[in-house]
């Protein structure tokens, strides 16, 4: 319940964030027209799916408002702890088509993804389980904490 109503709540501040910083010739590959975003401590409820939708409506708009022709094919990546049920998140996903779907088990303490196989990336309380900030984000001169570079927004 708490996380659906952060979800809810955090909703226009994620929409908005998306529409104005998605810099989209960037994230897209122009052979595969696909925008991939992984969400980082899913669980198995409802709430992971509500943020997902958000997602994939902001960039839809961002690319709209941006006067894009096509809008990509969504790949998303639930991950999570080996433990999770990922039998039970797979049984409660839309089957409406608005995306793909894939479940990656493993802690995001670890290196989950390839490098660069990622547009957009969300957690919503994973981060609490952080013992410490990580490394890339303590050293001003490591690309993470985006100080004007050409490195992704973290929003």
């Amino acid at each position: 319940m708490l996380q659906r109503e952060a979800a809810e709540n955090a909703r226009e501040m994620l929409v908005s964030a998306i529409v104005e910083n998605l810099d989209i010739e960037r994230e897209l590959c122009p052979l595969s027209n696909i925008f991939t975003t992984a969400d980082l401590g899913c669980s198995t409820g409802p709430n992971t799916f509500i943020a997902v939708q958000n997602i994939i409506e902001a960039v839809s708009q961002a690319f709209q408002t941006k006067n894009q022709s096509q809008i990509p094919d969504f790949q998303v990546y639930f991950s999570d702890h080996v433990s999770n049920d990922f039998n039970i998140l797979t049984a409660n996903l839309l089957k409406d088509g608005k995306y793909f779907a894939a479940g990656v088990p493993g802690s995001f303490h670890g290196r989950l993804f390839p490098k660069a196989s990622l547009s957009f990336v969300y957690s919503s309380y994973a981060l609490q389980w952080l013992s410490k900030a990580p490394q890339e984000l303590r050293d001003s001169n490591l690309p993470a904490c985006n100080k004007g570079s050409d490195s992704a927004t973290i929003i």
